[in-house]
Protein backbone atom coordinates (compact mmCIF):
# COMPACT_ATOMS: atom_id res chain seq x y z
CA UNK A 1 0.00 0.00 0.00
CA UNK A 2 1.14 3.59 -0.49
CA UNK A 3 1.18 4.23 3.20
CA UNK A 4 -2.44 5.10 3.79
CA UNK A 5 -1.80 5.67 7.45
CA UNK A 6 1.58 7.27 7.01
CA UNK A 7 0.42 9.79 4.44
CA UNK A 8 -2.62 10.73 6.45
CA UNK A 9 -0.46 11.20 9.51
CA UNK A 10 1.75 13.46 7.41
CA UNK A 11 -1.29 15.45 6.38
CA UNK A 12 -2.19 15.86 10.03
CA UNK A 13 1.35 16.53 11.34
CA UNK A 14 1.74 18.53 14.54
CA UNK A 15 1.91 22.28 14.17
CA UNK A 16 5.56 22.40 15.15
CA UNK A 17 6.45 20.13 12.22
CA UNK A 18 4.43 22.05 9.60
CA UNK A 19 5.08 25.46 8.11
CA UNK A 20 2.97 28.12 9.80
CA UNK A 21 1.60 29.32 6.45
CA UNK A 22 0.76 25.83 5.13
CA UNK A 23 -2.89 24.84 4.78
CA UNK A 24 -3.48 21.11 5.20
CA UNK A 25 -6.37 19.43 3.44
CA UNK A 26 -7.85 15.98 3.84
CA UNK A 27 -7.90 13.67 0.84
CA UNK A 28 -11.65 14.19 0.43
CA UNK A 29 -11.31 17.98 0.55
CA UNK A 30 -8.52 17.81 -2.00
CA UNK A 31 -10.61 15.65 -4.33
CA UNK A 32 -13.69 17.85 -3.96
CA UNK A 33 -11.67 20.94 -4.85
CA UNK A 34 -10.21 19.06 -7.81
CA UNK A 35 -13.68 18.01 -8.95
CA UNK A 36 -14.86 21.62 -8.98
CA UNK A 37 -11.83 22.61 -11.03
CA UNK A 38 -12.60 19.83 -13.53
CA UNK A 39 -16.28 20.61 -14.10
CA UNK A 40 -15.59 21.59 -17.70
CA UNK A 41 -14.53 18.02 -18.51
CA UNK A 42 -16.72 15.01 -19.15
CA UNK A 43 -17.58 12.73 -16.19
CA UNK A 44 -15.24 10.07 -17.60
CA UNK A 45 -12.35 12.55 -17.75
CA UNK A 46 -13.09 13.82 -14.24
CA UNK A 47 -13.17 10.24 -12.99
CA UNK A 48 -9.76 9.53 -14.49
CA UNK A 49 -8.20 12.63 -12.94
CA UNK A 50 -9.76 12.03 -9.54
CA UNK A 51 -8.64 8.42 -9.68
CA UNK A 52 -5.02 9.53 -10.12
CA UNK A 53 -5.26 11.64 -6.98
CA UNK A 54 -6.95 8.85 -5.04
CA UNK A 55 -4.51 6.15 -6.20
CA UNK A 56 -1.52 8.32 -5.32
CA UNK A 57 -2.48 7.93 -1.67
CA UNK A 58 -4.55 4.77 -1.34
CA UNK A 59 -3.86 1.32 -2.75
CA UNK A 60 -6.14 -1.69 -2.87
CA UNK A 61 -4.20 -3.27 0.02
CA UNK A 62 -5.85 -0.73 2.31
CA UNK A 63 -9.07 -2.72 2.00
CA UNK A 64 -7.63 -6.05 3.08
CA UNK A 65 -8.13 -7.53 6.54
CA UNK A 66 -11.52 -5.83 6.95
CA UNK A 67 -10.00 -2.39 6.30
CA UNK A 68 -7.86 -2.60 9.44
CA UNK A 69 -5.01 -0.86 7.60
CA UNK A 70 -6.84 2.47 7.78
CA UNK A 71 -6.38 4.39 11.02
CA UNK A 72 -9.63 4.85 12.93
CA UNK A 73 -9.26 8.63 13.01
CA UNK A 74 -8.95 8.67 9.20
CA UNK A 75 -11.86 6.36 8.40
CA UNK A 76 -14.29 9.20 7.71
CA UNK A 77 -11.94 10.89 5.26
CA UNK A 78 -11.11 7.66 3.44
CA UNK A 79 -14.80 6.73 3.39
CA UNK A 80 -15.83 10.06 1.86
CA UNK A 81 -13.06 10.00 -0.75
CA UNK A 82 -13.81 6.39 -1.68
CA UNK A 83 -17.53 7.13 -1.89
CA UNK A 84 -16.80 9.96 -4.32
CA UNK A 85 -14.91 7.56 -6.57
CA UNK A 86 -17.62 4.92 -6.16
CA UNK A 87 -20.20 7.45 -7.33
CA UNK A 88 -18.28 7.84 -10.59
CA UNK A 89 -17.50 4.15 -11.07
CA UNK A 90 -20.79 2.64 -9.84
CA UNK A 91 -19.50 -0.90 -9.85
CA UNK A 92 -19.35 -3.78 -7.40
CA UNK A 93 -15.64 -3.40 -6.67
CA UNK A 94 -15.85 0.22 -5.52
CA UNK A 95 -19.04 -0.27 -3.54
CA UNK A 96 -17.35 -3.27 -1.93
CA UNK A 97 -14.65 -0.90 -0.69
CA UNK A 98 -17.31 1.32 0.84
CA UNK A 99 -18.93 -1.69 2.51
CA UNK A 100 -15.58 -2.66 4.00
CA UNK A 101 -14.97 0.84 5.35
CA UNK A 102 -18.54 1.10 6.62
CA UNK A 103 -18.22 -2.14 8.57
CA UNK A 104 -14.98 -0.86 10.10
CA UNK A 105 -16.66 2.42 11.06
CA UNK A 106 -19.59 0.60 12.65
CA UNK A 107 -17.23 -1.65 14.61
CA UNK A 108 -15.25 1.35 15.88
CA UNK A 109 -18.36 3.41 16.69
CA UNK A 110 -17.54 6.03 14.06
CA UNK A 111 -20.46 5.42 11.69
CA UNK A 112 -23.10 8.15 11.48
CA UNK A 113 -26.47 8.30 9.68
CA UNK A 114 -24.82 10.08 6.72
CA UNK A 115 -22.49 7.12 6.24
CA UNK A 116 -25.42 4.69 6.26
CA UNK A 117 -27.33 6.75 3.72
CA UNK A 118 -24.34 7.09 1.40
CA UNK A 119 -23.80 3.34 1.37
CA UNK A 120 -27.51 2.77 0.84
CA UNK A 121 -27.47 5.03 -2.22
CA UNK A 122 -24.45 3.30 -3.70
CA UNK A 123 -26.09 -0.09 -3.22
CA UNK A 124 -29.03 1.25 -5.20
CA UNK A 125 -26.63 2.37 -7.94
CA UNK A 126 -25.31 -1.18 -8.39
CA UNK A 127 -28.84 -2.63 -8.06
CA UNK A 128 -28.11 -4.54 -4.84
CA UNK A 129 -31.61 -3.85 -3.57
CA UNK A 130 -31.61 -6.73 -1.10
CA UNK A 131 -28.50 -5.45 0.65
CA UNK A 132 -29.86 -1.92 0.58
CA UNK A 133 -33.07 -3.07 2.26
CA UNK A 134 -31.09 -4.95 4.91
CA UNK A 135 -29.05 -1.80 5.59
CA UNK A 136 -32.21 0.27 5.79
CA UNK A 137 -33.70 -2.04 8.39
CA UNK A 138 -30.52 -2.40 10.46
CA UNK A 139 -29.88 1.33 10.79
CA UNK A 140 -33.48 2.61 10.54
CA UNK A 141 -32.76 4.66 7.42
CA UNK A 142 -35.80 6.75 6.51
CA UNK A 143 -36.19 5.61 2.90
CA UNK A 144 -38.78 3.44 1.12
CA UNK A 145 -38.32 -0.30 0.80
CA UNK A 146 -36.87 -1.19 -2.60
CA UNK A 147 -38.57 -3.76 -4.87
CA UNK A 148 -37.52 -7.37 -5.10
CA UNK A 149 -36.10 -8.02 -8.58
CA UNK A 150 -35.80 -11.48 -10.07
CA UNK A 151 -32.97 -12.26 -12.47
CA UNK A 152 -33.74 -12.28 -16.18
CA UNK A 153 -32.48 -14.83 -18.68
CA UNK A 154 -30.04 -13.83 -21.39
CA UNK A 155 -27.10 -11.45 -21.60
CA UNK A 156 -28.70 -8.58 -23.46
CA UNK A 157 -29.26 -4.97 -22.47
CA UNK A 158 -30.99 -5.42 -19.12
CA UNK A 159 -33.24 -2.74 -17.69
CA UNK A 160 -35.91 -2.46 -15.00
CA UNK A 161 -39.40 -1.88 -16.33
CA UNK A 162 -42.14 -0.01 -14.46
CA UNK A 163 -45.48 0.29 -16.21
CA UNK A 164 -49.21 -0.09 -15.65
CA UNK A 165 -48.90 -0.36 -11.87
CA UNK A 166 -47.19 -3.71 -12.30
CA UNK A 167 -44.32 -4.32 -9.84
CA UNK A 168 -40.91 -3.35 -11.16
CA UNK A 169 -39.18 -6.18 -12.99
CA UNK A 170 -36.04 -6.85 -14.95
CA UNK A 171 -36.31 -7.19 -18.71
CA UNK A 172 -34.14 -7.02 -21.82
CA UNK A 173 -34.39 -4.18 -24.33
CA UNK A 174 -34.62 -5.60 -27.83
CA UNK A 175 -33.62 -3.73 -31.00
CA UNK A 176 -35.99 -3.09 -33.89
CA UNK A 177 -37.03 -6.57 -35.08
CA UNK A 178 -36.38 -5.91 -38.78
CA UNK A 179 -33.23 -3.77 -38.76
CA UNK A 180 -31.52 -4.60 -35.47
CA UNK A 181 -31.29 -0.86 -34.83
CA UNK A 182 -31.96 0.87 -31.53
CA UNK A 183 -31.29 4.35 -30.21
CA UNK A 184 -30.78 4.31 -26.46
CA UNK A 185 -31.47 7.73 -24.97
CA UNK A 186 -30.00 8.10 -21.50
CA UNK A 187 -32.46 10.52 -19.93
CA UNK A 188 -34.02 11.35 -16.58
CA UNK A 189 -37.60 12.37 -15.75
CA UNK A 190 -36.29 15.13 -13.45
CA UNK A 191 -33.67 16.47 -15.87
CA UNK A 192 -34.77 19.67 -17.58
CA UNK A 193 -32.57 19.08 -20.63
CA UNK A 194 -33.97 15.55 -20.99
CA UNK A 195 -37.56 16.76 -20.77
CA UNK A 196 -36.99 19.52 -23.32
CA UNK A 197 -35.28 17.11 -25.70
CA UNK A 198 -38.03 14.51 -25.40
CA UNK A 199 -40.72 17.17 -25.67
CA UNK A 200 -39.43 17.93 -29.16
CA UNK A 201 -38.45 14.41 -30.20
CA UNK A 202 -41.81 12.88 -29.33
CA UNK A 203 -43.96 15.59 -30.93
CA UNK A 204 -42.05 17.32 -33.72
CA UNK A 205 -42.44 15.75 -37.21
CA UNK A 206 -38.75 16.47 -37.83
CA UNK A 207 -37.88 13.58 -35.53
CA UNK A 208 -40.26 11.01 -36.99
CA UNK A 209 -37.17 9.14 -38.31
CA UNK A 210 -35.95 8.58 -34.74
CA UNK A 211 -39.08 7.50 -32.86
CA UNK A 212 -39.38 3.91 -34.19
CA UNK A 213 -35.94 3.12 -32.76
CA UNK A 214 -36.03 5.22 -29.60
CA UNK A 215 -35.73 3.58 -26.16
CA UNK A 216 -35.54 5.72 -23.02
CA UNK A 217 -33.29 4.62 -20.17
CA UNK A 218 -32.67 6.32 -16.82
CA UNK A 219 -29.02 5.87 -15.73
CA UNK A 220 -28.10 4.04 -12.56
CA UNK A 221 -27.83 6.55 -9.72
CA UNK A 222 -27.67 6.55 -5.91
CA UNK A 223 -31.42 7.02 -5.60
CA UNK A 224 -34.48 5.12 -6.75
CA UNK A 225 -36.65 7.36 -8.95
CA UNK A 226 -39.51 4.91 -9.38
CA UNK A 227 -42.24 7.46 -8.68
CA UNK A 228 -40.95 9.92 -11.28
CA UNK A 229 -40.41 7.16 -13.85
CA UNK A 230 -43.90 5.76 -13.34
CA UNK A 231 -45.38 9.25 -13.64
CA UNK A 232 -43.63 9.71 -16.99
CA UNK A 233 -44.75 6.28 -18.18
CA UNK A 234 -48.39 6.98 -17.35
CA UNK A 235 -48.24 10.10 -19.51
CA UNK A 236 -46.17 8.54 -22.32
CA UNK A 237 -47.20 4.89 -22.66
CA UNK A 238 -45.78 4.69 -26.21
CA UNK A 239 -42.32 5.77 -25.05
CA UNK A 240 -41.84 4.61 -21.47
CA UNK A 241 -38.70 5.06 -19.45
CA UNK A 242 -36.75 2.11 -18.09
CA UNK A 243 -34.18 2.11 -15.31
CA UNK A 244 -30.71 0.97 -16.33
CA UNK A 245 -29.56 -2.31 -14.80
CA UNK A 246 -26.06 -3.70 -14.34
CA UNK A 247 -24.33 -5.54 -17.18
CA UNK A 248 -21.24 -5.52 -19.41
CA UNK A 249 -23.24 -4.36 -22.42
CA UNK A 250 -23.52 -0.92 -20.84
CA UNK A 251 -19.76 -0.40 -20.43
CA UNK A 252 -19.09 1.19 -23.88
CA UNK A 253 -21.85 3.74 -23.36
CA UNK A 254 -21.75 7.02 -21.46
CA UNK A 255 -24.29 6.62 -18.68
CA UNK A 256 -23.19 9.43 -16.37
CA UNK A 257 -24.86 12.32 -18.19
CA UNK A 258 -28.31 13.11 -19.56
CA UNK A 259 -29.38 13.37 -22.26
CA UNK A 260 -27.02 11.14 -24.23
CA UNK A 261 -28.07 9.30 -27.39
CA UNK A 262 -26.45 6.00 -28.39
CA UNK A 263 -27.07 4.41 -31.78
CA UNK A 264 -26.60 0.64 -31.76
CA UNK A 265 -26.85 -1.97 -34.49
CA UNK A 266 -27.31 -5.59 -33.43
CA UNK A 267 -25.92 -4.71 -30.02
CA UNK A 268 -22.83 -2.88 -31.31
CA UNK A 269 -22.36 0.79 -30.49
CA UNK A 270 -22.12 2.84 -33.70
CA UNK A 271 -22.09 6.45 -32.52
CA UNK A 272 -23.01 8.57 -29.50
CA UNK A 273 -23.91 12.21 -29.01
CA UNK A 274 -24.39 14.25 -25.86
CA UNK A 275 -26.63 17.14 -24.86
CA UNK A 276 -29.56 19.16 -26.16
CA UNK A 277 -29.25 22.84 -27.04
CA UNK A 278 -32.75 23.13 -28.40
CA UNK A 279 -32.43 22.76 -32.17
CA UNK A 280 -31.61 19.04 -32.22
CA UNK A 281 -28.30 19.63 -33.96
CA UNK A 282 -26.71 17.00 -31.71
CA UNK A 283 -28.80 14.28 -33.39
CA UNK A 284 -27.44 14.98 -36.88
CA UNK A 285 -24.60 12.49 -36.45
CA UNK A 286 -27.07 9.85 -35.28
CA UNK A 287 -29.30 10.42 -38.30
CA UNK A 288 -26.44 10.17 -40.79
CA UNK A 289 -25.25 6.89 -39.30
CA UNK A 290 -28.78 5.54 -39.05
CA UNK A 291 -29.50 6.31 -42.70
CA UNK A 292 -26.38 4.38 -43.70
CA UNK A 293 -27.59 1.38 -41.69
CA UNK A 294 -31.03 1.53 -43.30
CA UNK A 295 -29.65 1.36 -46.84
Amino acid sequence: MKRVIGLFLALAMPAQEARSDEIVFSLYEKMMAQEVALLGLSPQQRSEELSRTYDSIIEISAFRDECNHVAVEKLDDVYSATALMALYRRDVEWVGRIQCLHASMVASGKAEPRHHRKLHGLLIAIRSFGQANDLRQRFAIDVPVLPSLAAVAGDGMTVIGMADRVPAKRMVLSPHPDSGIQVIAMVHPLCGFSKRALGSILSDPRYAWLRPYLQLVVPREPMWSESAIRSWNEQHPDHPMFAQDMGKVWIPMDTLETPVFHLLHKGNLIVSTTGWKGDGEELAVVRRSLEQLER
